[in-house]
């Protein structure tokens, strides 16, 4: 199963309120149906502009928690909303606007033709601590019935590590080089550097999908090379390959909320075993 990913837009000076709207939405995440990304998730050296603009162009759903300073911020004005707005007309993103203090968001033509909650628009911070949560429970229900009709689709980060395993295991192919070591590497080393990232952001599921086409394209390559001819009788990395991998991967709709985590490691584990082998092989060679 592929959660769907959402993307909370706020001021930093409503964190409170984004702590409270995440810890309600965080059922969502344990049942496998929603993987939350706030701007916190950004970590330290990294371009966090880039970040913002992958998180949102990998989101099927953009919470907006609106306030004074959220309508200020010409950050989340003129950086945020137009792309947002424009994954909407797009590719259909739900924009879900959250009116958390008062502010005359209804002067907004955007925000004013949009469907606000809590109901009526009557902001969250109205209201005393039971009925704040009461607010941000009726709109966990809601999300998770919205969630109840998308589609699961792979995030634009796993279309983009499959089309470059896909690029690259074609031109393998075209050039009809021997599948030895160094190709090995070059496959697993590709659905690493895209699928490591993405583990450490909190997608599990979409890191085991890069590593499970990587280890399909990978005995794949090595099936087409032995059909041709174009295979050496004995290279480590590939007899590793498909000694440990046909075990372990698993057919696409055995994936789970529960095994993706399991699964991403098990796959991580045995590349880094497959490259080791190759590795060592290559040093012999070279000594």
């Amino acid at each position: 199963m592929n959660r769907t990913k959402a993307f909370i837009s706020y001021s930093h000076k409503d964190e409170s309120w984004k702590d409270r709207l995440m810890t309600h939405l965080a059922v969502l995440e344990f049942e496998g149906l929603l993987h939350i990304w706030a701007d916190t998730r950004i970590a330290a050296g990294d371009d966090w502009y880039k970040r913002i603009q992958n998180a949102m162009d990998d989101s099927r759903v953009a919470v907006l928690l609106v306030s004074p300073d959220f309508l200020a911020s010409k950050f989340i004005r003129n950086e945020e909303v137009p792309r947002l707005l424009q994954l909407h007309a797009d590719s259909g993103m739900l924009i879900l606007p959250l009116i958390a203090r008062p502010c005359a968001w209804q002067l907004v033509p955007w925000l004013s033709r949009t469907q606000v909650r809590p109901k009526n628009g009557k902001p969250l911070s109205m209201g005393n601590d039971n009925d704040s949560d009461a607010d941000l429970a009726a709109f966990t229900y809601e999300v998770a019935s919205l969630l109840s009709r998308f589609t699961p689709q792979p995030s634009r980060s796993v279309v983009t590590a499959c089309n470059r395993l896909d690029s690259t295991c074609k031109t393998i192919q075209e050039a009809k080089h021997v599948v030895d070591d160094r190709v090995v590497m070059s496959i697993l080393i590709l659905a690493i550097e895209h699928g490591a990232p993405i583990y450490n952001e909190g997608s599990p599921s979409d890191c085991a999908r890069i590593y499970r086409y990587a280890a399909h394209r990978l005995l794949e390559l090595i099936h087409a090379s032995k059909s041709r001819g174009a295979h050496k009788e004995f290279v480590p990395s590939v007899q590793e390959a498909e000694h440990i991998l046909p075990s372990i991967i698993p057919a696409e709709e055995t994936i789970t909320a529960e095994n993706v985590n399991e699964l991403a490691w098990k796959l991580r584990k045995a590349f880094d075993r497959i490259l080791e082998v190759a590795q060592r092989n290559l040093t012999r060679h070279c000594t």
